[in-house]
């Protein structure tokens, strides 16, 4: 607040904002390069349409950066990767936007802002929507993503109904009706036979225990389904994290070519945001000279017009040449 960074802020992403500083801190001093930007922020300033598009687009990019820099030091969580995702998906809107431009910096800045279709395709199928903010915590990855993750989910979340599926297709093999599928926390996972139907219990049946009037089995398929079932949790959150692992390290890929998108995101936002403080303040281009000379008519301070709430700023004439008028800092 009260500096000319706080006038200047119209940027719409963290990246716009550290650049606007940046380039407040060390203006240009070559000629051709200040036209150059001022031919790009004229252009804006003059397309209402453009401008207004371009500024609502870059809402929608988060910090590329700071992003980047979290999945480079395997620090970035589930969260990390649906911003990026997001801000991906707004590229492709924002070169759509950008064409047809006419000036040459806004058409650098356009050449080089890439799209990544494939990533952004990657982290939509493979990131949750709602992911917990901890990777510990679980639920980071779609459903239907990896047909273990989802065959481990549908035995954690239903699996009295599987339960129910087993104990109806040992029926229909065996022919016992009576045959039941049953768990104790002693035993685990048996299938249920009554002696009086010994006579018809399959080959693979392995006995388990033996009661009064009834004989308790397990089968190899029972004993993989006790295993998973009662591992499934644990199993859900190793591979969610591998999972995760394995598309940060593939996202890891296009970090150089991110940052090159994001440099340029970056300055698209600052020449945005000098277009719109120049359009909110009425400020005028100036003709940029080398002979020495500093001329301004009706010139007004843009910090101190800002401040003023009472009071109206009236515009001053700055005359610098060198000869009859100067300062002199002794």
């Amino acid at each position: 607040k009260g500096t000319l960074f706080s006038v200047l802020d119209f940027t719409s992403t963290a990246m716009g904002s550290r650049k606007l500083a940046k380039w407040l801190e060390y203006p240009l001093l070559d000629r051709y390069k200040i036209e150059q930007r001022l031919d790009a922020v004229q252009e804006l300033v003059n397309d209402f349409s453009r401008r207004t598009q371009l500024r609502e687009l870059l809402k929608n990019v988060y910090d590329f950066e700071r992003l980047l820099t979290r999945v480079e030091v395997g620090t970035a969580n589930a969260r990390d990767m649906l911003a990026l995702k997001n801000s991906l998906y707004a590229l492709p809107q924002i070169k759509t936007s950008l064409s047809n431009i006419k000036t040459q910096l806004l058409q650098n800045v356009s050449a080089n802002i890439s799209v990544y279709t494939r990533l952004a395709d990657l982290l939509e199928k493979s990131i949750a929507e709602n992911p917990g903010l901890l990777l510990r915590d679980g639920g980071i990855i779609k459903d239907g993503f990896n047909e273990e993750l989802d065959e481990y989910r549908r035995l954690a979340s239903d699996s009295q109904s599987l339960l129910q599926q087993m104990e109806e297709q040992q029926r229909q093999i065996t022919g016992i009706k009576s045959l039941k599928v049953g768990y104790n926390k002693v035993f685990g996972y048996f299938i249920e036979i009554r002696k009086s139907n010994i006579d018809q219990v399959p080959l693979n049946y392995i006995r388990k225990q033996t009661l009064v009037n009834t004989e308790r089995y397990i089968t190899p398929d029972l004993k993989e389904f006790e295993t998973k079932i009662l591992g499934a949790k644990e199993k859900i959150l190793q591979i969610e994290y591998q999972l995760f692992t394995q598309v940060r390290e593939e996202v890891k890929k296009y970090i150089p070519s991110i940052q090159v998108t994001a440099r340029n995101i970056a300055t698209l936002d600052v020449i945005t945001a000098y277009a719109e403080a120049a359009s909110e303040y009425n400020y005028i281009r100036p003709a940029i000279s080398n002979d020495g000379n500093i001329i301004i008519r009706d010139g007004r301070h843009p910090l101190i017009e800002r401040i003023l709430t009472r009071e109206i700023f009236v515009p001053n004439d700055t005359v610098l040449d060198n000869q009859e008028n100067e300062i002199l800092i002794i």
